[in-house]
């Protein structure tokens, strides 16, 4: 059953695990993707406005935000995420 979920005005809640996606030249990840249970692959676009994300790998959210495809690539644009499961012992929730 796929994860990704429309809403309301234009908003997208995407359900999966972040997973690296890109690293820098000191190995150190500086991109991450939503992957969902369907496999789609969805590259955070504003990880600079949620940097923990990078923390957070291997870890199931909930995400909301805006969809968008850019050079053959599924970007999301988070606007809200919770995280539902995971090396966090309890959700948090983190709002823009």
């Amino acid at each position: 059953m796929p994860q990704t979920i429309a809403a309301q005005d234009g908003l997208a809640t995407v359900t999966g695990y972040i997973l690296p996606e890109g690293w820098a030249d000191d190995y150190s990840v500086c991109s991450v993707l939503i992957a969902d249970n369907s496999e789609q692959e969805f590259i955070v676009g504003n990880l600079g406005d949620y940097p923990e994300l990078v923390r957070l790998c291997r870890c199931k959210v909930a995400a909301t935000g805006y969809i968008y495809s850019r050079q053959g690539k599924t970007y999301f644009d988070l606007a809200t995420y919770v995280v539902v499961e995971g090396d966090t012992a309890k959700e948090q929730r983190h709002d823009a």
